[in-house]
């Protein structure tokens, strides 16, 4: 039928065709962006009702039949949904908490509830001291449990460096500003203890933030980075114990790490340090470049005899220890 048309009206229909399905598909996405729209409006603004039931602590060790831990694991997978319900809904978590307190009383030895606990109730919520005394809360019930998780020992450390200290330091801030402005001099000595306090305070948060930071870098699967908690201590002027967690991490360490850690070093006046890092790390090389740095930091170098290079040489290993030992007595 359109071979019979002539050219221009054949080219005319072909575009109004085109246009028309041009704009129905523009029509469909619009409608389809304004749907969900409405549809995140009506999750955010609805009340959800709840359907489920928490039975007491007792009922639910009693109901269990010594199958606790089974029982735990099935409530775990049940807070997963509650809390993915209301996160993608109001973001009002009324009973996660009671949730997880229930899991716990069922079996609290769930090494992965603590990090997921302490985490979780910190989302879709204003981040202030009372979320972050519940987040804590969760991380050190979980270090009673498992003390060697590093994950615990940094989440802790990262609520207090970096959530609780800018709050402090906003704090000061307000009463240093209106320590300026006032004029009466009692209420400004009033003021004057009150920022002493806070920044009391604050070196206590400070310190306790590193050192935790500094025990979950000893720690598996804690996933701080040495660099990072050295350049901690070195904005916190604490050099010494910056170049002491360095030599102490440097061996651990990738090689881009290393490099950043000697840089920081040699920046901060440690030049002479960072060169014995690099030196031991070459004589490691050397001497043993088959095992581990870890190993042969443990094992010493040969020039130091703390392995001997014969059999013959170890009655000399002893008498270097022992004289050793009559050294620091004598000393001491």
């Amino acid at each position: 039928m359109l071979d019979t048309l002539p050219h221009a009206a054949r080219s005319r229909l072909l575009g109004v065709a085109l246009f028309g399905v041009l704009l129905l598909g523009a029509a469909g996405t619009e409608y389809g962006r304004q749907s969900v729209k409405w549809a995140r409006v009506s999750m955010t603004t609805q009340a959800q009702d709840e359907t489920m039931y928490l039975p007491s602590e007792l009922a639910l060790r009693l109901s269990s039949l010594g199958y606790g831990p089974f029982y735990a694991d099935m409530l775990f997978i049940q807070a997963h949904a509650y809390f993915l319900r209301h996160f993608f809904g109001d973001r009002i978590f009324t009973y996660l908490e009671t949730y997880i307190d229930r899991i716990r009383s069922l079996d609290p030895d769930i090494p992965e509830l603590y990090p997921w606990a302490a985490k979780v109730v910190r989302y879709g919520q204003t981040i202030d001291e009372p979320t972050l005394a519940r987040s804590n809360r969760f991380a050190e019930l979980g270090l009673e449990r498992f003390p060697d998780d590093g994950r615990l020992y940094a989440h802790v450390a990262f609520n207090k460096y970096f959530e609780l200290r800018p709050m402090l330091l906003d704090a000061e801030k307000q009463l240093s500003e209106r320590i300026g402005k006032t004029a009466d001099k009692p209420l400004a000595e009033a003021l004057q203890r009150q920022l002493a306090e806070q920044r009391k305070q604050r070196y206590e948060l400070e310190r306790s933030a590193l050192v935790e930071y500094t025990i979950a870098a000893m720690l598996p699967r804690s996933g701080v980075d040495p660099v990072f908690l050295v350049t901690l201590y070195l904005k916190q002027d604490m050099v010494d114990a910056a170049t002491q967690l360095a030599e102490s991490l440097y061996f651990d360490t990738t090689p881009e790490q290393k490099a950043s850690l000697i840089a920081r070093l040699e920046v901060f006046g440690q030049g002479d340090r960072a060169k014995k890092l690099k030196d031991a790390e070459e004589r490691h090389l050397k001497e043993m470049p088959y095992v581990d740095e870890g190993l042969y930091r443990f094992l010493g170098s040969a020039k130091d005899l703390t392995v001997p290079l014969r059999w013959d040489q170890t009655g000399q290993v002893f008498d270097e220890a022992l004289k050793a030992l009559e050294k620091q007595a004598g000393a001491d």
